[in-house]
């Protein structure tokens, strides 16, 4: 079993230098440790409900002494998803393997990991988050990029019992391609998986209807994006919906690269043509490596992303995370809410997760005064809005972790749950909101 950690609760993040993560520390998976009782305050009592100490909800719980986290040493990769009944399935890449562990606990222990691509290898990068979901009746399916040379195909292993064994893996993509990257998994509401992916410029996307015992495979959804920006998907009323980071040329020598979505509706196998969910253009003639996040309450969708708009110098020396909603199922977006305060410093890879309340909370990279770091706000205006920053973990805390990066934030049952990784390799923690 997985041994837990206790880390001073000052944290930080990021920048792409940090992809050239070494982790030559040890073992993976050892034993069981629980975590201990909720965050108390100096005088040892709990933070008290709806602001007794003057702060919000959110505030008294990250504001406490430390958080405990679950740390993949030897991990090059991490992601993770919650089913509906709450069991938490952690995938996490080492060499060239994916491995799921879950606990049953909401991530007070970890089972031990178990091998998801057996027979074949895996494309392990931190900037390559692994694809993971599961559904309430223990279905986990885990999708990776084959590599094979400088191509690769989509592949996808499946576990019928609570990922404790998984399937030979299966080619969802078919032939090989030049420069396949960044594939991700999506469930809609009745449990059929939603793949995407970039494939030689172009979007990949696999749907399935069937609970993924067959798939149409559409190779070339947009033919001209940013190649190493992750798309996401989403499944929603019976549509399907994939969110991505396009590229134009307004002349030869400038390029831009916007945030758009399609979207496919129930009953149909074309996809409905694009809308741009940016307001302002971005001109940036290189790949920032730095996808779309996007979540729905069943009725507004909401997309965050990072752009350098504002970034008169050109170089990413100011960068800032956005987010806009459509309330129409995708046809018109808002106006681009910035989520960020701080201004010309570098902000990148925002992660969102949103709540029973309808609270969007926002968890993205940060590089300030030589610092790297997570930061988190929240919003509770539907996004017009966001709380001032505040760090989560940090490259200063003299661990050596240097740039905290590629995060991933879900909300459950009144608790936040983030993986990252770093220079130590990968982690998972959570922390509880609280009442209010």
């Amino acid at each position: 079993m997985q041994k837990f950690r206790s880390l001073g609760f000052q944290i930080f993040i990021l920048l792409l230098a940090a992809y050239a993560c070494s982790s030559n520390q040890s073992a993976i998976i050892d034993d069981e440790t629980s975590l201990p009782d909720l965050p108390v305050d100096e005088q040892g009592e709990s933070p008290g409900e709806n602001g007794e100490t003057g702060l919000s909800p959110v505030e008294n719980a990250l504001l406490a002494p430390e958080l405990e986290i679950l740390d993949f040493h030897d991990g090059k990769s991490v992601n993770f998803t919650i089913s509906s009944n709450g069991i938490i399935y952690i995938a996490f890449g080492k060499g060239t393997n994916l491995y799921v562990m879950r606990s049953l606990d909401m991530g007070r222990t970890f089972e031990d990991a178990v091998l998801a691509n057996s027979g074949v290898s895996a494309t392990v990068y931190a900037w390559e988050v692994p694809a993971v979901t599961a559904t309430e009746e223990g279905v986990v399916r885990v999708a990776f990029i084959l590599p094979e040379g400088d191509s690769g195909s989509v592949w996808m292993a499946v576990s019928e019992d609570g990922g404790q064994s998984f399937s030979p893996s299966r080619n969802i993509s078919g032939n090989s391609m030049p420069r396949t990257y960044l594939v991700q998994l999506s469930l809609d509401e009745l449990g059929n998986p939603i793949l995407s992916w970039l494939q030689d410029g172009n979007l990949g996307v696999a749907r399935s209807f069937d609970r993924g015992a067959t798939f149409a495979v559409y190779d070339s959804v947009d033919a001209e994006t940013c190649d190493c920006c992750q798309p996401q998907t989403l499944g929603m009323n019976g549509q399907t919906y994939i969110v991505y980071r396009n590229l134009e040329f307004s002349d030869p020598d400038r390029q831009i690269r916007d945030i758009y979505l399609v979207s496919m509706d129930q009953g149909s196998t074309i996809f409905n043509p694009e809308v741009r969910i940016s307001d302002a253009p971005w001109y940036f003639n290189a790949c920032p490596i730095s996808g779309t996040s996007l979540v729905s309450d069943g009725e507004t969708i909401y997309v965050s992303w990072m752009d350098g708009r504002n970034d008169t110098a050109g170089n990413l020396s100011q960068t800032d995370i956005w987010l806009a909603s459509s309330s129409d199922g995708g046809q018109t977006f808002s106006a681009n809410w910035r989520v960020n305060s701080t201004s010309g410093v570098f902000n990148n890879r925002p992660s969102i997760a949103l709540d029973e309340d309808g609270g969007l909370h926002v968890v993205w990279e940060t590089q300030n005064d030589g610092a790297d770091m997570l930061n988190y706000a929240w919003s509770g205006d539907g996004g017009v809005t966001f709380t001032e920053a505040i760090p989560i973990v940090s490259s200063d805390d003299g661990s050596g972790r240097g740039a905290p990066n590629n995060p991933s934030l879900v909300y459950f049952g009144g608790n936040l749950y983030i993986t990252w990784m770093d220079n130590l390799g990968g982690h998972f923690t959570f922390w509880p909101l609280g009442d209010g």
